[in-house]
């Protein structure tokens, strides 16, 4: 009888368990492929955070155009693949499945005099970690366990001198950063205690940044305005400093908080050097970022450009098998298997005899869950573009030599970049590296040679104060004579430009009938050349 009994109870609070936190019919998990998901400050809106193919602008294409509640402290659970936030109006949790419909998961034990608009959930699923704030200061910080069927809050004390308007958690370490509006920094922030290690950098005054977010790789951003409100902005922040760059701009589209799924794989593929002579050779690197955990059976695949070959497989820490290339323009590893964390496969390619120009391809990881989206295309780091192709020049120069004239203001310097002539490449000094920097007037000269081509390239360097002065004046003694006499031809040079001149010439043709005699005085050295005409001075 008690065996028999307990059963009943046993099934009862197993379906209590198992449908406590089931999504709606119908409501589905997003494909998490690295999106920033926003919400408008202006209405109820819930949109996917890109970047314009046409003009590489910031661009916001809505999920949802009405949530029908305004929420605050959005985050994107790994386990789930949904979005969590709280309702500003009701202290509710509220989710958030891949078509924008909205779940109501009940009340929360919350500070009804405080508001809660910044969030993120932690790496592995569990915590929805907020900030409590009244009048802009924060008060207390609080984790709601989201694998707890009664949503259980705990609170511990965070500075109210701190204004944070959102936090987010790097998906590889699970540090947790935030941004305070008031002191203009990036912090760390211990999510169990509320211990807070601000970065040094303060932001520029001409950004503020309104959310903060992780990619694949790691990568702090934060989103906001920038030139004081002019427009939007996508800010690439410096985990260790704090210090912010502009990546990318876009019309003003202000936020109340944002949220990114970087529980996923992103590609990156580069070539060095990115400029070279035909009948060369150059390396791919391609940066595999993957903050999703282990993954099994991948495989990476590069259709080179016509004319590419590929050589050798230089760095593998991924394993899988190398397929013979068929036709040779095409690299293909299978089977990989990658760890959670972020490493790089290099290549070697060669480059035929082919005409010069711009030659882009573009890698492809395939082999990713469903959840992922089955397959990624590389993306060029280099270019603000989102996954986009990544090319090499291919400089095909007709001539044999080519010379350069440069200027310098007295105590700047110059980069000689001879990057543009390929990875084999020697100046006179015996320097084989492609870039000098240079800041005295002088030669500077280079040969670069690949299978098929040579070249020589001369830099002539002049250097002089700025502004400068060189001038020649002429004065005629006596201003006036008679026929069949002599008169003095008085040159006067003024050299302002802060450094000596050597290998200057002076020339000048008489009026008709006058003859050079000679010279009386002349304090610049040099003399007169021999064999020109009776009039001509040089």
């Amino acid at each position: 009888m008690q065996k028999s009994s307990t059963y009943p109870i046993i099934l009862f609070l197993l379906s209590f368990f198992s449908t406590a936190w089931q999504p709606l019919n119908g409501q589905g998990p997003f494909t998490c492929e690295g999106q920033v998901f926003v919400l408008s400050s202006l209405s109820t809106e819930l949109s996917d955070l890109g970047i314009s193919p046409a003009n590489n602008s910031l661009s916001f294409t809505p999920i949802s155009p009405n949530l029908g509640q305004t929420l605050n402290a959005l985050g994107f659970r790994s386990t789930d693949r949904l979005l969590y936030g709280i309702g500003q109006a009701d202290q509710h949790l509220y989710r958030i499945d891949a078509d924008g419909t909205l779940e109501d998961m009940g009340a929360l034990s919350l500070n009804p005099n405080l508001q809660y608009l910044a969030g993120d959930i932690s790496p592995n699923g569990r915590f929805l970690t907020v900030v409590g704030s009244a009048n802009g200061a924060s008060q207390s910080l609080v984790r709601i366990d989201l694998e707890d069927p009664g949503l259980n809050v705990q609170t511990s004390s965070i500075s109210s001198a701190l204004r944070i308007p959102d936090m987010a958690y790097n998906p590889l370490n699970s540090l947790l950063y935030g941004y305070d509006a008031n002191g203009r920094t990036a912090f760390t922030i211990n999510p169990a205690t509320g211990a807070v290690t601000a970065l040094a950098m303060a932001i520029g005054a001409q950004n503020d940044i309104q959310g903060l977010f992780f990619d694949p790789f790691g990568r702090l951003f934060g989103y906001g305005t920038t030139s004081f409100g002019v427009a939007s902005a996508l800010f690439a922040i410096d985990k260790s400093t704090g210090q912010e760059i502009v990546r990318q701009t876009g019309p003003v589209y202000p936020i109340t908080d944002m949220a990114s799924c970087p529980y996923s794989v992103a590609l990156e593929s580069r070539v060095g050097p990115r400029a070279t002579f035909p009948c060369s050779q150059v390396s791919y690197v391609y940066t595999l970022g993957n903050s999703s955990g282990v993954l099994t059976g991948l495989s990476l695949e590069h259709a080179l450009p016509p004319g590419f070959s590929f050589v050798s497989l230089v760095r593998n820490p991924y394993g899988g098998t190398l397929s013979a290339p068929a036709p040779s323009n095409t690299f293909r590893l299978e089977n990989m298997s990658a760890p959670k964390g972020i490493d790089s496969i290099i290549i070697t390619v060669e480059i035929g005899d082919i005409a010069g120009g711009n030659y882009k391809s573009q890698a492809l990881l395939d082999g990713l869950p469903p959840s992922l989206g089955i397959a990624r295309p590389s993306d060029d780091p280099v270019t603000l573009a989102a996954q986009d192709s990544t090319g090499v020049v291919v400089n095909r120069i007709e001539e044999d030599s080519l010379f350069f004239d440069r200027f310098l203001c007295l105590g700047e310097s110059t980069t000689l970049d001879a990057g543009g002539f390929g990875n084999n490449i020697q100046w006179e000094n015996g320097s084989a590296f492609p870039q000098r920097v240079v800041s005295t007037e002088g030669l500077y000269t280079l040969e670069a040679i690949s299978g098929c081509q040579s070249i020589f390239v001369s830099y002539n360097i002049t250097v002089a104060s700025c502004p400068y002065t060189i001038e020649l004046a002429l004065q005629i003694l006596p201003e006036e004579t008679f026929p069949c006499n002599e008169v003095i031809f008085r040159y006067g040079i003024e050299n302002d430009s802060g450094l000596p001149r050597t290998g200057v010439s002076l020339a000048d043709t008489l009026p008709d009938g006058m003859t050079v005699v000679g010279v009386l005085n002349n304090p610049f050295g040099g003399g007169l050349a021999a064999g020109l005409p009776a009039g001509v001075l040089r």
